[in-house]
């Protein structure tokens, strides 16, 4: 008897296609790179300009520590006020603040800040006594005041650095 042929015998290998290459890629997802590659990039200077802007946060932080420790006086006020308007001076205009002084210039802070930091009883209380020769700041108002300094130092540089329209000092 003659043995069937076994139909399994005909079959070809199996060819398999040339590799493909890790870059032919299609067009598309070049330009999806090339946009991914701008964002990082447009991200990483926006990241470098906010902290090249910052580096003013922490001088004037240590003075304002330094003006804390002294006494609770109309002129250590005048000193703190002098502070807050060279922060404003390296984010804001100068023309947007340089008329302005006592209640006003801390209204003008409560403004900028974007934030109600120096509430009505400060704003009185600087009223009264910056000007006034050797006059006398109760110690609690006074430690206050400077925590809401600080408070307002941060807020000022944050909101000048995202400030488009201000001249900053680069």
């Amino acid at each position: 008897m003659n043995q069937a042929a076994n139909p399994l015998d005909q079959l070809r290998d199996i060819h398999l296609p040339p590799a493909i290459d890790t870059f032919e890629l299609a067009y598309g997802w070049w330009i999806v790179i090339g946009l991914l590659l701008i964002a990082g990039l447009l991200a990483l200077y926006q990241w470098k300009q906010r902290l090249h802007a910052r580096r003013y946060l922490k001088p004037a932080l240590v003075e304002l520590e330094h003006i804390s420790k002294l006494s609770p006086k109309s002129e250590n006020l005048q000193i703190l006020s002098a502070l807050l308007k060279r922060v404003c001076l390296l984010y804001f205009p100068k023309h947007e603040f340089a008329a302005v002084a006592g209640k006003e210039w801390f209204e003008y802070l409560n403004h900028k800040a974007g934030d109600s930091i120096y509430d009505a009883q400060q704003l009185n209380m600087v009223e009264q006594l910056l000007y006034r020769k050797d006059a006398e700041i109760e110690l609690n108002q006074w430690h206050e005041l400077i925590k809401q300094s600080k408070k307002a130092i941060v807020q000022l540089i944050e909101n000048g650095i995202l400030n488009n329209s201000g001249e900053k000092l680069s």
